[in-house]
């Protein structure tokens, strides 16, 4: 078995086959998957084999690489096209109350097919987990995480104790149309403050962010 060779690849770097044997094999090339297998590779003596079952992303042409064009993807040979389960109590302009659920069949995962929108979620999702039965999942523990892998030293946020300053991705926030300001000052009036879409407690008008430069 070998790797596809690409146009940019410099000659005979695929000639080399599969080994036989590796100390981790990471499934799924995902958001994750991408990161694990990073993260084990960094030991030069450690052999890890990373699969994914969609197809490269590493064209320098690939749709992939332009970020306004993500809405083509869905539903595309890099779409796994999930379907929702038939909803009670929403969905009804839907065919069958199912919601289309895009999922990134690719290099990269979702994170390949979306907006580069990076929203971490609720404290009050990670501590329900906890409070399930999920020790170590709870926001204050998975916190310093999200802040070790995000730079957002370009951002009007970037003095929150919540925002990490030193990690591999770059944090930009969204620069909206003129209409921004005046969804600003109709949230204002209606007492919604502007707040971090990445805070403990994002509720209000956002600031979103979006993955600037790239990630692992």
């Amino acid at each position: 078995m070998f790797l596809p060779e690409r146009r940019v690849d410099p000659p005979g770097i695929y000639e080399k086959p599969f080994k036989e044997m590796y100390d981790y094999i990471v499934v799924g090339a995902g958001s994750a998957g991408s990161v694990v297998a990073t993260r084990l590779s960094e030991d030069y003596a450690t052999s890890v084999l990373l699969l994914e079952a969609g197809i490269s992303d590493l064209e320098p042409d690939d749709v992939t690489q332009i970020p306004y064009l993500w809405p083509s993807l869905i539903g595309s040979e890099k779409d796994w096209g999930y379907l929702s389960v038939q909803q009670k109590y929403s969905h009804f302009a839907y065919k069958n109350e199912r919601a289309y659920i895009p999922q990134g069949k690719v290099l990269g995962g979702s994170s390949s097919i979306n907006a580069q929108v990076f929203v971490r979620g609720s404290r009050n999702n990670y501590d329900q987990w906890e409070h399930e039965g999920a020790v170590g999942w709870g926001y204050d523990d998975v916190l310093p995480f999200f802040k070790k892998l995000e730079n957002a030293t370009d951002t009007t946020y970037r003095d929150s104790t919540l925002r990490g300053l030193h990690g591999p991705i770059v944090i930009k926030e969204i620069t909206g149309s003129i209409l921004q300001s005046f969804h600003q000052t109709a949230a204002m009036e209606i007492g919604f403050p502007t707040v971090d879409c990445n805070s403990d407690d994002p509720i209000g008008r956002l600031l979103v962010s979006i993955n600037g430069v790239g990630g692992f």
